[in-house]
């Protein structure tokens, strides 16, 4: 079994996480923080849902036959900071969360 680990993703649910961010419940306000703190080294936006779906149906299909017990991280590149932030002792990492690994 294969598995994804989506980053950043503009889905029906995302006006209701930026309420939940901000202090205010204000969803403005709350995107603004999630953009600040992730979508600057996103290339400046969230993914769009296609972009988490295909990858999965490549995963899915005779083209990966022989790939199993895998998770493929879909965040622009951001996972591949936190293991360097971990090397060189930065427990905050390149977006402000610590991930073990």
């Amino acid at each position: 079994m294969n598995s994804i680990n989506p980053g950043n993703t503009t889905t029906g649910l995302t006006e209701t996480f930026y309420k939940v961010q901000a202090k205010s419940g204000d969803p403005e306000e709350g995107r603004k923080q999630i953009e600040r703190v992730t979508l600057e080294s996103w290339n400046g936006r969230a993914a769009r849902p296609e972009e988490m779906g295909w990858p999965m149906v490549v995963l899915g299909s005779k083209i990966c036959s022989y790939v199993s017990g895998q998770n493929l991280y879909i965040d622009y590149g951001v996972s591949s900071t936190w293991k360097l932030a971990a090397l060189q002792g930065d427990a905050e990492g390149g977006s402000g969360h610590f991930i073990n690994g």
